[in-house]
């Protein structure tokens, strides 16, 4: 019996190791935050001759780029943050970052090569389709728990709805 409550205590302090680790690592590292650019749609439509629709999508996508990138700079504070195209994605995750990286105000930045980087996205988890602010490692594989990888959008089951600002804010609380 004593030595299940050993191995549990044991247990217990290696998740706290690991959780306090990644938290440290991302306090001297970066976060680069993930922008999606609907570029996929936007090509559709500008192949089938909706050149309206294309420009509105293409304005509704910075509009939210920009709310998302003002919700860091107004309740982030843990790390430096910066930003990327998730249409470089590939190329962030194999450790390219010049002439992709880029601070709120669409500056390209020049980042250290030996720092650890973590990315965050507003998506949804990969086994649960939980939607909300996800935090991944440099390869794009989505952190897990003791870390404060997620941050629901829809916190009371799937009721009620948190603003991206309200999702940076309560991580950046969690990581504190």
């Amino acid at each position: 019996m004593n030595f299940k409550i050993l191995a549990l205590l044991l247990l217990s302090f290696n998740l706290l190791t690991a959780q306090e680790s990644a938290i440290t690592e991302l306090k001297n590292g970066v976060l680069l935050v993930r922008l999606s650019t609907s570029q996929n749609q936007i090509d559709y439509l500008l192949k089938n001759g909706e050149e309206k629709e294309a420009k509105d999508l293409e304005n509704k996508q910075k509009i939210e780029n920009d709310l998302i990138m003002s919700s860091f700079e107004t309740a982030y504070n843990f790390s430096p943050v910066y930003f990327f195209y998730s249409n470089n994605a590939l190329d962030i995750s194999k450790g390219n970052y010049q002439n992709f990286i880029f601070d709120s105000n669409y500056l390209p930045i020049v980042m250290d090569p030996g720092k650890k980087v973590f990315i965050a996205a507003f998506t949804q988890t990969v086994n649960s389709r939980i939607t909300g602010l996800i935090i991944y490692d440099q390869q794009l594989n989505q952190l897990k728990k003791p870390f404060p990888y997620l941050t629901r959008k829809y916190p009371f089951l799937g009721m009620g709805n948190r603003s991206y600002g309200d999702m940076v804010e309560i991580f950046n609380k969690a990581l504190q």
